[in-house]
């Protein structure tokens, strides 16, 4: 092994073999890995519960369903409503922003600017009288409504599936198009 490291030809390669361990060991004691539970609720630098984002779904067709079997003639109704998107929660940062600047000269007159800029942003939470932390939540854009099927058991009423429509489109905000009611 001694002979090995003493050869010339060998001592490089060596060398960045050594550099790249230390690299990828250092590495895991900088940036250390991430818990199963901090990878589900991070998304494109937001945080996301996804199951809050799930449980406003259930809650508000659940909403629906009751609305229409509020109706005089409905007796049940079953509801189904699809999502093109999961919404989007944003939560508050505290952003570190750093700037350096060096000018540096070479021995033949020459001159150049090195601008170093870093930014560091870390999510602001916020204590619950249970002890648990959870994100600072600063905007929520709720998932966008692709459409509603409705099912509904009882007498057929023309005037009943419009009074339907129109009160989806107004709760919902989206047009009749998207609304399928069926007798």
């Amino acid at each position: 092994m001694k002979k090995l490291i003493m050869n010339k030809r060998f001592r490089v390669p060596i060398l960045i073999f050594l550099a790249g361990l230390i690299l990828m060991l250092s590495a895991n004691a900088v940036f250390p890995k991430k818990t199963e539970s901090e990878q589900a609720k991070t998304v494109h630098g937001d945080v996301k519960n996804e199951s809050t984002v799930y449980d406003r779904g259930e809650n508000l067709t659940q909403d629906i369903k009751n609305l229409i079997e509020s109706i005089n003639g409905v007796k049940s109704a079953a509801v189904v409503i699809t999502f093109d998107n999961s919404g989007e929660i944003r939560t508050e940062k505290d952003v570190n922003t750093n700037k350096k600047s060096t000018e540096e000269s070479d021995g033949a007159g020459g001159n150049r600017e090195v601008i170093e800029h870093t930014e560091e942003e870390e999510t602001i939470y916020r204590q619950n009288s249970d002890g648990s932390k959870e994100p600072f939540v600063i905007s929520e854009k709720y998932a966008e409504i692709r459409g509603v099927a409705i099912v509904v058991k009882g007498a057929y009423d023309e005037a009943v599936r419009e009074k339907i429509i129109r009160m989806l489109e107004v709760l919902l905000n989206i047009s009749a198009h998207k609304i399928q009611v069926i007798w």
